[in-house]
C-alpha cells in the first residue's frame, strides 16, 4: 500500500472517530476543541519517517501514540488511560457546610396544643422536651380508659358467675 493511500485512510478514520466523539461526547466544548485541532495542520513530524500529522490529530489522542500514527512504527510507546487535556478542568466546588439544627422543633416555644415551654411546664425524656400539662392530660385519659375497661370486665365476670351459681 502506498504512503498516500495510508495517509488518506488515516484521515478518513480520524473523521469517523470525530463522528463517534460527537455522538457520545459528554462535554461538547471538548468535542469542539477537537474539531479545531483536527482542522489545523500540526507541524510535528515523526522522527523515524518524517510524516507530518495533519487532520489525524484526534486519531493520535484516540490511539494513544505520542509521535506517529503509521502502522510501520509499532515500537512507539503507547499512552495508557484517558488522554490529558492542555488545560486542566477545575473540580466543582463543594457547597459550604450548613449549620445543623438537631431537631426542627427545637426552636419552638410552644407544644402542639399551644402550651408554653416554661421551666415549670417542661420535662425531658431521653433528651427530648415534653409539655408536662399535655403529659398529665394524656395519663389522665389513659387511666380513665383503663378504669372503664376494668369495670366492664368485672361486670361481665359477675354476670357469668351469677349464671353459673343458678345453674
Amino acid at each position: 500500500m502506498d504512503d498516500i493511500d495510508e495517509d488518506r485512510l488515516l484521515i478518513e478514520f480520524a473523521a469517523l472517530t470525530w463522528e463517534a466523539l460527537v455522538q457520545f461526547s459528554i462535554d461538547p466544548s471538548y468535542a469542539a476543541d477537537m474539531v479545531e485541532a483536527a482542522n489545523e495542520v500540526d507541524a510535528r513530524t515523526c522522527p523515524e519517517c518524517g510524516w507530518t500529522v495533519a487532520k489525524a490529530q484526534m486519531l493520535r489522542l484516540h490511539v494513544g501514540s505520542a509521535t506517529c500514527l503509521k502502522r510501520q512504527h509499532p515500537d512507539v510507546p503507547k499512552k495508557r488511560g484517558r488522554p490529558k487535556r492542555d488545560v486542566p478542568t477545575p473540580r466543582p466546588k463543594k457547597p459550604a457546610p450548613q449549620p445543623k439544627v438537631a431537631v426542627p422543633r427545637a426552636l419552638s416555644t410552644h407544644c402542639k396544643n399551644g402550651h408554653e415551654f416554661t421551666p415549670k411546664n417542661t420535662g425531658t425524656n431521653r433528651g427530648s422536651r415534653m409539655c408536662l400539662t399535655c403529659r398529665k392530660a394524656s395519663f389522665a385519659a389513659f387511666y380513665a380508659r383503663r378504669a372503664e375497661k376494668l369495670r366492664k370486665e368485672r361486670a361481665e365476670d359477675d354476670v357469668v358467675s351469677v349464671q353459673k351459681s343458678k345453674a
